[in-house]
């Protein structure tokens, strides 16, 4: 980043990756916001509240790598087709208030080109991101000494709000914002309430 000083967001499993900046880079990083993120898997009961299919992937990601490999490479077919077809799929699994945003033509279009674009060179960096994340990651929450803040959405299901929850006790500066009746895919629509207070404080 061509920038002495510069502040970083992350959103679902981009959490982690913002967070290890924020640890890596204390005197160029001002401060942080996660959006649904995910909190480390090497933490005491870390599949509560999780879906079974998300449990799944999870467990292989930590103890059968392998097995991730396979499930990616299974899935990409499926999500490299048809743009429209890619998005009505996509879009069923979610709960409803997470359905209607997704189902928003912009918003589809850009979920659609954003996953179609993770695939693109094929289905080992999507498994290896499962991976990376279900490992440890290398240093301690505890460890990260910029401001924090994290929101995380009521009725989550993919990040349940105990992720959240596990972060905020964990980060020494850290803000918790619950969103009522909100899911995995508040940023959308409320993005800019996110970049405000990011850079307010």
């Amino acid at each position: 980043v061509n920038a002495d000083t510069f502040y970083v967001m992350g959103w679902s499993g981009g959490g982690p990756h913002a967070l290890a900046c924020a640890y890596k880079l204390p005197g160029r990083v001002i401060a942080g916001a996660i959006v649904s993120g995910l909190a480390p898997f090497d933490r005491p009961n870390p599949y509560d509240g999780l879906p079974i299919q998300l449990k799944i992937i999870n467990y292989l990601g930590r103890k059968t790598p392998s097995l991730v490999y396979l499930f990616r490479r299974l899935m990409r077919p499926m999500l490299m087709g048809d743009p429209e077809e890619a998005g009505k799929k996509l879009a069923s699994s979610f709960p409803p208030v997470d359905r209607q945003l997704a189902e928003q033509p912009e918003n589809q279009k850009m979920l659609v080109a954003s996953i179609q674009e993770g695939y693109k060179q094929g289905w080992e960096g999507p498994a290896q991101d499962d991976i990376v994340i279900n490992s440890p990651w290398g240093f301690q929450l505890e460890d990260i000494g910029v401001r924090i803040d994290i929101w995380q959405g009521e009725v989550d299901k993919n990040v349940p709000l105990n992720q959240g929850k596990y972060q905020h006790e964990k980060i020494p500066n850290s803000t918790f914002t619950v969103m009522p009746e909100q899911a995995h895919l508040y940023l959308l629509a409320n993005w800019r309430n996110v970049l405000e207070k990011l850079v307010a404080e």
